[in-house]
C-alpha cells in the first residue's frame, strides 16, 4: 500500500498559517498528518525521514506562505528536483565513462602484439585509459560532494 502524501498536504494547507509563523523557510517532515520535525535543509529533512520513518513513508513540505509552498510551479520545488536530476544524471555519465575506460584498458591488455602493435604502444594506451578512468572517478566524487553541499548534507 502506498503512502498517502495527499493527506499530509491537506494537513499542511489547513495548518499553513500557524506553521509559517513558527517554521517559515524550513523543511517540515510530516507523517500521517502530524508534524514530526523541522529542518534547515531539504537534505537534512530527507535523511531524517529515511532514517527514522523509512523512505517513502513521510512527506517533506517547504514551509512558506501561499500556494507557492505546494504547487509544482514553485521555483523552489522545480530547482530542487532539477538539481537532484542533474546530479543523478551526471553521476550516471561519470560511472558510464569509468566503465568504458576500464573496458578499453582491458581490451588493450589483451591485444596481441605484432610488428605494428608494440608493447610500448599498448602500455601508452593502457596508461591513457587509466588516466581517463581516474579523471572520471574524481569527477564522480566531486559530484557527490557538490550534491551534499547543495542539499546541505555535508
Amino acid at each position: 500500500m502506498s503512502y498517502n502524501h495527499e493527506a499530509d498536504l491537506e494537513y499542511f494547507k489547513r495548518n499553513q498559517t500557524e506553521f509559517v509563523k513558527k517554521y517559515n523557510g524550513l523543511e517540515l517532515v510530516i507523517k500521517d498528518c502530524n508534524l514530526i520535525n523541522a529542518f534547515d535543509s531539504l537534505g537534512d529533512a530527507y535523511n531524517y525521514g529515511c532514517r527514522f520513518l523509512g523512505a517513502g513513508n513521510f512527506t517533506i513540505q517547504h514551509c512558506i506562505p501561499g500556494e507557492e509552498a505546494y504547487t509544482i510551479n514553485s521555483p523552489y520545488i522545480e530547482s530542487a528536483a532539477n538539481a537532484q536530476a542533474y546530479f543523478q544524471s551526471y553521476r550516471g555519465l561519470c560511472n558510464l565513462r569509468v566503465k568504458y575506460a576500464n573496458f578499453m584498458s582491458e581490451g588493450f591488455e589483451q591485444m596481441h602484439l605484432n610488428d605494428v602493435i608494440t608493447p610500448e604502444w599498448v602500455q601508452k594506451k593502457i596508461t591513457f585509459w587509466a588516466k581517463v578512468r581516474d579523471y572520471w572517478k574524481n569527477k564522480l566524487e566531486e559530484s557527490k560532494q557538490k550534491e551534499d553541499q547543495y542539499f546541505h548534507k555535508g
